[in-house]
């Protein structure tokens, strides 16, 4: 008896010592974490593995954050129902705006955006200068759900008039590149346009024209958001590591290193 009650000390006195292990709660649904096929944000890579800037970020976080979930790929509108309708649910990357603010809770930022009008490589004329040139002469693409219709509608464009949606990004550069519309909506991210020749599949070459404008209350930045019935242990632990991210520049560092990484990776693989 008096070894055994020596044992259960030094247990315990043992266990003060050791590293608590932070257990992801069992949640009910589980969770589960949603995005699109959208290069250079998350994309399937040629080997057919999901990769992109933001899904580094994100998997940098949920490490940080100790939260094992896969990421889900579903075209846009999909991933987008899912996390509004589905408790225990993360969606990125998505942006801000204040027809999405009440769905979501906002729990990280992961990077700025550069929204701009793009037309199929040489052709001259396609050529608007301001907002108003575009209504009057272009029709354009966006993704179905895309923060892009919501900038459009709320600058005054009419869908079936002024644009079309389609089910992803690769459809719209499709669509611009065979000529049936004049442009879509891009995000820009440098000057020399290397990584723009990237996003696309080798037949597709893109220009971009004029920058996009940005009504009031559209955050130009890349979140991940969640669910309003997600376990709130779950997004403070995720918003907590890509706060500690930030701060310690690791996020420039995966951005940075992707980047320098993405103008010399093969070009991503349309489905």
């Amino acid at each position: 008896m008096r070894i055994r009650s020596i044992l259960k000390v030094a247990v315990a006195i043992a266990s003060l010592w050791m590293p608590q292990v932070q257990a992801q709660p069992v949640l009910d649904p589980p969770l589960r974490i949603f995005t699109e096929d959208r290069p250079p944000f998350n994309y399937i890579a040629n080997d057919g593995e999901l990769t992109g800037v933001s899904t580094e970020i994100i998997r940098a976080a949920l490490k940080h954050a100790e939260i094992n979930t896969p990421i889900e790929v579903f075209p846009w509108a999909r991933s987008f129902y899912l996390a509004v309708h589905r408790p225990n649910s993360l969606i990125f990357t998505i942006v801000r705006s204040p027809d999405r603010e009440g769905k979501f809770l906002w729990v990280g930022e992961l990077m700025p955006l550069d929204d701009w009008f793009y037309r199929a490589g040489g052709r001259n004329d396609v050529n608007p200068g301001s907002f108003a040139d575009v209504l009057s002469c272009c029709q354009i693409c966006v993704v179905n759900k895309d923060i892009s219709e919501e900038i459009l509608q709320r600058s005054g464009a009419v869908r079936g008039k002024n644009y079309i949606v389609a089910d992803s990004f690769m459809d719209c550069a499709r669509l611009v590149d065979s000529r049936n519309v004049e442009l879509l909506v891009d995000s820009h991210f440098d000057t020399d346009g290397a990584v723009e020749k990237k996003l696309h599949h080798s037949t597709i070459a893109l220009e971009g024209v004029l920058p996009v404008p940005i009504p009031a209350g559209v955050h130009e930045i890349a979140y991940i958001a969640a669910n309003p019935k997600t376990s709130p242990e779950i997004i403070e632990r995720l918003r907590q590591a890509l706060l500690q991210m930030q701060a310690s520049g690791e996020t420039d560092r995966i951005k940075q290193n992707f980047f320098d990484r993405f103008k010399r990776m093969p070009a991503p693989v349309s489905p």
